[in-house]
């Protein structure tokens, strides 16, 4: 062999070492940063999964509508039963304003009832 030939054979080496330092170093990082992904992963789970707090805030909010629907039916309801109060009330006006004109009419028959019998 040629001293060419081995110093070629030598740098191959060299680069073949050096290469396959550079994989070995690029692996163990490459399977670091899927172990930080995989810990991301689990996080990011733990936050957005079924237990986690947006879905608690998701219900939250779910029972907050339907608190606001039954308010809103609740406050319906009473403005309803407001309306009817007033409604029943301007009829018991009417009516006692009935019993005075009725109370009056009595009176008046009373008094010419009273002129006839004595």
């Amino acid at each position: 062999m040629s001293p060419s030939i081995t110093c070629e054979f030598a740098d191959a080496s060299k680069d073949h070492s050096a290469l396959l330092a550079r994989f070995e170093a690029v692996s163990a990082e490459l399977a670091r940063v899927k172990d930080a992904a995989a810990d991301m992963r689990l996080r990011l789970e733990h936050f957005t999964g079924p237990a986690g707090p947006q879905a608690r805030m998701k219900q939250l909010e779910a029972a907050l509508q339907s608190m606001q629907r039954k308010y809103e039916s609740a406050d319906n309801r009473a403005a309803q039963a407001a309306a009817q109060i007033q409604d029943l009330e301007d009829k018991l006006g009417k009516a006692e304003d009935e019993v005075l004109s009725l109370e009056g009419q009595i009176s008046i028959l009373e008094t010419e009832l009273a002129k006839y019998t004595s």
